[in-house]
């Protein structure tokens, strides 16, 4: 899969500038390509060879996306100037392929019992099966509709607001350079997000946990809602990274205890598709909600509701916890 991505990325180098078609058609099948390099092969790993501390597991592996959100632009930027944005294609490429395939190749592997599992079933003694649900099960159960959508909802806000956020604030005044000096604190505080969420995902109930890092999205752009100076700037996105950081930690761990790791990748890579669809979406509703509205304030109060909603879904799910009708598995 990396390596796959490695030479998509590279063949960026050949994008024409016209016709248009062409670039809508790889850009497509680059999502498609990327989707081998989702979270989820490697929090199914992680969920293998961890389970009480699993959480801030799955939390630190997130770390590295976060930071790359804040190096890759910069790096990227350095390659454009000085050799145009063919090479920088092909020199991002090489990154995937060396800081990606190296560490993976060396280190990556199945958890203890499951490679040997694999080898298992054509010999005359079976391993005993993880514990877990069939995927037919789990895509019937409360559990999993319940957080299906509440994910799906944030991510559409979340994202929605995320990549917009540098011009919303201007659109409120807040001068460019603020903005996006307020926005590189996002990344930052992302992967502090992703760490905390992780460590209090092992420690208090996991649908608590949603709920409090789910309600920095609703206090984030309650501020974009009237920011118009660098601090509220500042705030918003300190807020709002954090709610973006804990969003990688709190699937695959929910899905893990939910539903157990026998189906695992065909259960997270469910939700995460969904998950996806959320993103591509809020990312077109805010640039459209702009061009209708020639501003971002209705599209800003229909992101809290959707928001409130995540929040009443994760309610939910403790509910069911709490009356012994949903149990965390393996």
């Amino acid at each position: 899969g990396i390596i796959i991505c490695s030479l998509t990325t590279a063949s960026y180098f050949y994008l024409p500038s016209s016709p248009a078609t062409w670039i809508y058609l790889l850009f497509a099948f680059s999502g498609f390509v990327y989707g081998c390099q989702s979270p989820v092969p490697y929090a199914r790993v992680i969920a293998q060879w961890f389970d009480r501390e699993r959480g801030l597991a799955l939390g630190m592996i997130g770390i590295g996306s976060g930071l790359g959100s804040v190096l890759i632009p910069p790096f990227a930027a350095l390659l454009i100037v000085k050799y145009g944005w063919r090479i920088a294609y092909v020199g991002l490429a090489g990154c995937v392929l060396v800081l990606g395939l190296l560490p993976v190749s060396i280190f990556l592997r199945e958890g203890p019992g499951f490679s040997k599992r694999a080898t298992h079933r054509q010999g005359s003694s079976e391993l005993p099966a993880p514990i877990g649900v069939e995927p037919a099960v789990a895509f019937k159960s409360r559990e999993f509709w319940a957080l299906t959508v509440a994910v799906f909802l944030a991510a559409v806000a979340i994202q929605g607001v995320s990549i917009h956020v540098v011009a919303m604030l201007t659109d409120r005044g807040v001068p460019i350079a603020v903005a996006t000096a307020a926005y590189a604190a996002t990344g930052l505080t992302a992967v502090v997000g992703r760490f905390v969420c992780g460590w209090c995902l092992d420690r208090f109930s996991g649908p608590v946990v949603a709920i409090v890092f789910s309600s920095f999205a609703v206090m984030a752009v309650a501020v974009l809602l009237f920011a118009r100076t660098g601090l509220e700037a500042l705030v918003a996105c300190l807020l709002l990274g954090m709610s973006t950081g804990a969003e990688f930690s709190i699937l695959p761990l929910f899905v893990s205890r939910y539903f157990g790791l026998k189906n695992y990748g065909k259960i997270y890579g469910a939700i995460f598709a969904v998950f996806a669809v959320g993103v591509g979406l809020g990312i077109g509703l805010s640039g459209t909600a702009y061009d209708i509205f020639h501003g971002y304030q209705p599209i800003l109060i229909f992101y809290e509701v959707l928001l409130a909603v995540s929040c009443l879904l994760y309610l939910l799910l403790a509910l069911i916890r709490t009356q012994g009708q949903s149990r965390w598995r393996g």
